[in-house]
């Protein structure tokens, strides 16, 4: 697979992009902050955007000028769109497995802390024990809950 770093003004966002993503450009920015850009960004031979463009957006927000992209030079029209939605898709099909979610979320408490530091207005630990991260416009996502 074939990896560069493009500058974000070379790629061009989907112009009927299905979704709405505004409300978690901020939490994938602090993603990209804490962790680095780990997910990359897929582009087709004309560097239009296939998945990638909440990061594009986080990574603009952040005041990035290059981030990795993989161009799928290789793939017809066709299959361009069936990967644009089933890559946004599959997301919403999976599953959490809540047998070792807690412990992973106790190893976790110092991250736990500092977002809550850094963001005491949108994240915390309610008094039943449920850990979240507020959205802006009012939505809680709701990360566990024993």
């Amino acid at each position: 697979m074939n990896i560069v770093n493009k500058k974000l003004v070379d790629i061009h966002p989907y112009e009927k992009n299905p979704r709405f993503n505004e409300d978690i450009i901020d939490t994938v920015a602090n993603s990209i902050k804490e962790f680095g850009f780990r997910c990359l960004i897929v582009v087709d031979k004309d560097h239009v955007i296939i998945c990638g463009y909440t990061r594009l957006s986080a990574a603009k927000k952040l005041g990035l000028e290059k981030v990795p992209v993989h161009i799928a030079d290789n793939l017809t029209p066709e299959q361009v769109q069936a990967y644009r939605i089933g890559d946004n898709k599959t997301s919403e099909i999976v599953q959490w497995n809540y047998d070792p979610l807690p412990l992973e979320i106790k190893e976790l408490q110092f991250l736990i802390l500092r977002f809550q530091q850094e963001f005491p207005d949108r994240y915390g630990v309610d008094i039943s024990g449920k850990l979240f991260f507020l959205i802006p416009g009012d939505d809680i996502f709701l990360v566990y809950s024993r």
